[in-house]
């Protein structure tokens, strides 16, 4: 996100003395990556000092040093993980190095003093139901649970092959307009579901949060949202996981 994007939303932010449950960084991509997300998070904590960050990774990279750092301001780092063991994390995860990121999660796991969450989130497949005591076993002390996979509103020409059960429609209440989901360019979305950008609520080059917010409060869309008829809202009409059967005894 452009610096002065950012500093557009960090003071809206402020001026609405926004509370939350926690801001969260990583949406679409690796957050990481970005070199300034350590002085971006600590210009939103001096604007909003009451709130909570986390931040969603795939674990690349280290983040020791700024989980040191930021440790009483940390509500959780979540870690995605596709598979259970060394041979099929690396098979299903593009560049994935397994000792890497088994490395780069224990050592936030066995920060002395840690006040936040380790999160390891276990990509649902055919091939991971099952084995979450597994991967109990790779990252003691962690927080580790399965993840539903989604196939993000876009037409997945494979998604049931890797699903376990069959893929059903996701139908959503109304807090998806609870949340504020911002891409990197401005958009405001629906849904951090909606990969596709298809539902945008608008956009902070062009309107306020206040503004946003508004008018969505009574917008078709939430009306549409809270009478169940998701199936005119193109991103929803697209929206699959898979059914929770697979729950019953051989998951968890």
């Amino acid at each position: 996100m452009p610096n002065d994007l950012w500093n557009k939303l960090v003071s809206e932010l402020a001026e609405l003395h926004v509370r939350a449950s926690h801001f969260a960084f990583g949406l679409f991509n690796e957050p990481t990556l970005d070199p300034q997300l350590l002085p971006r998070i600590n210009q939103l904590i001096a604007a909003l000092p009451h709130q909570k960050i986390a931040i969603n990774t795939s674990g690349k990279i280290m983040l020791t040093a700024l989980a040191r750092e930021l440790n009483s301001q940390l509500h959780n780092i979540a870690f995605t993980f596709c598979g259970y063991d060394a041979a099929s994390y690396e098979r299903n995860t593009i560049g994935g190095h397994f000792d890497r990121i088994r490395e780069n999660i224990l050592s936030l796991v066995n920060l002395p003093g840690r006040r936040f969450d380790v999160r390891v989130s276990v990509v649902t497949t055919r091939e991971t139901v099952g084995k979450l005591e597994a991967v109990r076993q790779l990252f003691p002390r962690a927080c580790v649970g399965y993840s539903l996979l989604m196939n993000r509103c876009a037409a997945l020409s494979n998604f049931a092959d890797i699903v376990p059960g069959e893929p059903r429609p996701s139908w959503c209440n109304v807090t998806p307009m609870e949340d504020l989901i911002i891409d990197s360019d401005g958009t405001v979305l629906l849904c951090c579901q909606d990969w596709m950008r298809e539902v945008p609520l608008g956009n902070l080059r062009k309107e306020s949060i206040a503004e946003i917010r508004y008018r969505h409060q009574n917008s078709k869309l939430r009306r549409l949202l809270e009478t169940g008829q998701r199936d005119q809202i193109v991103s929803c009409t697209k929206c699959m996981h898979a059914d929770e059967s697979w729950r019953d005894g051989r998951g968890l």
